[in-house]
């Protein structure tokens, strides 16, 4: 259910500019979220690379044929470099040092594929040591904040800044699968409330922060500080919600969604190329005029799901 809140909220916060409070909101944790249960769900012990590549690293090949498509058919081939330059970065936004284009939101495949991997052989080495899981996430706390600080000076290809940047969220995810924070009553609502005051803060002094285009505003630390405490807050509500609602329809429905977040990912891209929603505006409704694109943007985005369901469910069965 967590995993529908993170792919939603991905596809809300493409229908604002720079700005808007919904855009801020959603930004403090949508795409950490996702890496924070990526991480929740990922083995390191039954790490598997080859079906990685097929889940992850074959989509955004999909992705980027049809995009090259669309590149080739707009401006021929006076695009086709840059656009293959775009497509190896693979960053969200553009590469400002070698002034790349972002291939857009189809980065995140690519970061969580080399995050994984990276996660993966880290782990792995971490096993020759006795290290406390808290101070694992310092260490890749760390590695996070030096990487998107050198991002500044330079942006790796293969979205492998995104991917450093991501490893915190990765290890707080297996942190909390670790963890069983229902046995600990007397630490849980002090450590949530910390968390949550951390969260609040950081959107009242309108600290933002992007690991696709490795954009922050305010301080880069608390950003980091903030994502982490986001995520942490709604996994814990969420799996406290799922075991109260588990058993009813919405929930049912709802998790199909998470469930096949990439498909939806997938989806989302296709008709982004297509609508620029940061220029959709209903003049007639004023000030509701924001809430009502982004109400339509995500009725599109879950409708083109839908028929997707009814006329290919082997195409649903996909997932992250």
């Amino acid at each position: 259910m967590a995993k529908a809140l993170a792919i939603l909220s991905v596809v809300v916060g493409h229908t604002y500019l720079y700005g808007n409070p919904i855009l801020s909101f959603v930004m403090s944790f949508h795409i950490p979220l996702f890496f924070v249960l990526s991480g929740y769900t990922f083995n390191v012990q039954k790490f598997n690379k080859a079906k990685l590549v097929k889940r992850i690293v074959f989509p955004y090949i999909s992705i980027c044929v049809f995009l090259g498509i669309l590149s080739l058919i707009h401006n021929g081939s006076n695009g086709l470099v840059s656009f293959l330059l775009s497509v190896v970065w693979g960053s969200g936004g553009t590469v400002d040092c070698f002034d790349i284009p972002g291939i857009g939101l189809a980065w995140f495949l690519l970061a969580l594929y080399f995050s994984k991997v990276i996660f993966a052989n880290i782990e792995a080495f971490f096993l020759n040591f006795s290290i406390n899981c808290f101070l694992k996430l310092l260490l890749y706390s760390i590695i996070s904040y030096l990487s998107f600080l050198g991002s500044s000076y330079l942006v790796l290809p293969f979205a492998l800044s995104q991917a450093l940047v991501s490893l915190p969220y990765l290890c707080l995810g297996q942190l909390c699968r670790e963890i069983d924070f229902s046995e600990l009553k007397r630490t849980k609502f002090p450590v949530i409330f910390i968390a949550l005051t951390i969260w609040v803060i950081g959107l009242y002094k309108g600290v933002f922060f992007s690991i696709g285009n490795l954009f922050h505003v305010g301080s880069l630390a608390f950003g980091l500080l903030m994502t982490l405490s986001s995520s942490f807050v709604l996994l814990l509500f969420f799996s406290s919600f799922e075991r109260v609602f588990s058993l009813s329809k919405l929930f049912t429905l709802i998790s199909e969604l998470g469930k096949n977040s990439l498909l939806l990912l997938c989806l989302h891209q296709v008709e982004s190329a297509f609508i620029n929603w940061s220029t959709v505006e209903f003049i007639s409704l004023g000030e509701f005029s924001f809430l009502v694109s982004g109400v339509i943007h995500l009725m599109i985005v879950v409708s083109m799901y839908v028929l997707i369901r009814l006329s290919a469910p082997a195409l649903s069965r996909t997932g992250l």
